[in-house]
């Protein structure tokens, strides 16, 4: 059994909010099903893939209505890693949800889970895929490896426990990363290693724009993890 969602007094206000972080388009009707049956059943566990969908769709909601301070160390708490198939997928929940800016390191259950990059300033539809920043990662070997992320875009770079690298940030237009257009310093590895989040803030929902299905599945295929490595349980 698990924890009872917080339902907002507004079940249409719900059903709108739920239906915008879909990465398909639900029949309203069974996105209005399902989540009639959590507000009566509030203890009870998704069996369908629609279920699973609306049920991750209000812990994102969970987490926005909450108040997360500013961090260089975040937790993803323990309702998200248990409601999630595996740690790339509650580190999506946990970015989508909170929102958070700047740079910082995500744990779960005492796992270094990644180092983020999120990018502050807003990320309008007309200016999805535009170059955002640009990113050099020095491996202390001679070959750096340097990359451009664009706009609505999630970029993962793996990087193991036990090593160190150097990280530069070099941002463009109206976007900055902690407050700044430049960031530098050095990270470590961890289990999914670094995260880079180019979708701006506040995030555009799958639903408010663009390829709804395209864009979920970009997002979640970018932070897919090495095979083998499990932390949360499918429900």
């Amino acid at each position: 059994m698990r924890e009872p969602f917080n339902f907002a007094q507004n079940f249409l206000g719900d059903i709108a909010e739920v239906s915008a972080w879909l990465g398909k388009n639900f029949i309203l009707r069974e996105v209005e099903d399902v989540l009639g049956n959590f507000r009566l059943y509030p203890t009870s566990l998704p069996t369908t893939e629609i279920a699973l969908a609306v049920y991750q769709a209000i812990l994102r909601l969970e987490l926005s209505r909450k108040d997360f301070a500013v961090s260089a160390n975040y937790k993803i708490p323990e309702k998200i890693v248990a409601g999630s198939r595996d740690l790339a997928e509650a580190v999506l929940i946990f970015l989508d949800g909170v929102a958070p800016a700047g740079v910082f390191d995500l744990h779960s259950d005492g796992v270094k889970a990644a180092t983020c990059f999120c990018f502050e300033g807003q990320v309008l539809p007309k200016n999805f895929n535009l170059k955002l920043a640009e990113i050099e990662i020095d491996f202390d070997i001679p070959q750096k490896q340097k990359l451009t992320i664009l706009t609505d875009q999630i970029v993962r770079i793996p990087l193991a426990r036990g090593f160190g690298v150097r990280v530069t940030v070099r941002v463009l237009g109206d976007f900055k990363i902690s407050g700044s257009k430049k960031f530098k310093g050095e990270v470590s590895g961890s289990a999914l290693g670094l995260i880079f989040d180019a979708r701006g803030r506040p995030i555009i929902k799958p639903g408010e724009a663009g390829d709804r299905e395209k864009r979920a599945s970009n997002w979640r295929q970018a932070l897919a993890e090495t095979p083998g490595f499990k932390l949360g349980k499918l429900l």
